[in-house]
Parts: C-alpha cells; structure tokens; sequence
C-alpha cells in the first residue's frame, strides 16, 4: 500500500454498526486532511478539517449523520493544492449489547490517482457544509 493524496472508504451507521476512519501521514511533510461525508445518493452532508503533522495519525468517528450509509472521501493538501502522503483505514464497529463482545472489520481506505484529486478538492470545498 502506498500514500496518495486521495482515499475512498465507507461508513455505517445501519444496525447499530459504526464507522471510525484512521488517516495516517507516514511522510515527513506537515498536511492538511478534508473529510468529507457523502450520502447513497451522491449529496455530500458534512466536511471535517484536520492536519497531520510528520508520522501523525487522526481517528475520525464519523459523526451522526441525516443518511445512514455512504461514502467518505479524504484528500490531503497545504494551502488547498494537492499534496499526496495519507494512508488510511476504515473500521466497521458493532457493539453488542454486553460490554465484552464487539465485532469489527477493518480495511485500507482504497488510493484513487492523484489526478483526480484537484477537482474533487475544488468540489468539495465549493458545494459541501
């Protein structure tokens, strides 16, 4: 798995299953993070800002949303141009009812090229709360 500057995951909040989004920056370079939460239906419902100092790491709990399921897309940048380094993981959580039995999956946000990153910046930042 490499670092781009564009991730693509999934978050739940169906069943009583939730979504935590792990955004690692392995690089050396200080970064800025925008996530951003769409519905099923392409509507983006929330952004969230964060920076990544060298080797940080941010845990994102997606937060209670209008939907209950979509898309989640992650691009890293410094002063709104694109700047790849972030990694990622995408963490599924259902807490059953007793406190010692969870259940979760976890896998790697997927890396989309980097060329796309610009305009979806750009998209994000004009049309999204």
């Amino acid at each position: 798995m490499s670092f781009s500057a564009y991730l693509v995951g999934s978050w739940e909040s169906r069943f009583g299953v939730g979504t935590a989004l792990q955004i690692i920056n392995p690089t050396l370079d200080h970064l800025e993070v925008i996530v951003a939460f769409f519905d099923d239906n392409e509507h983006c419902l929330k952004t969230m800002n964060g920076e990544l100092s060298p080797n940080d790491m941010w845990e994102v709990v997606v937060p209670k949303l209008e939907k209950q399921f979509g898309v989640a897309k992650i691009i890293s940048h410094r002063d709104k141009e694109i700047m790849p380094g972030i990694v990622g993981f995408q963490r599924h959580v259902l807490a059953i009812p007793t406190p010692t039995e969870i259940a979760f999956s976890e896998a790697p946000l997927a890396a989309i090229p980097e060329k796309y990153a610009a305009d979806e910046l750009k998209k994000i930042l004009a049309g999204c709360p």
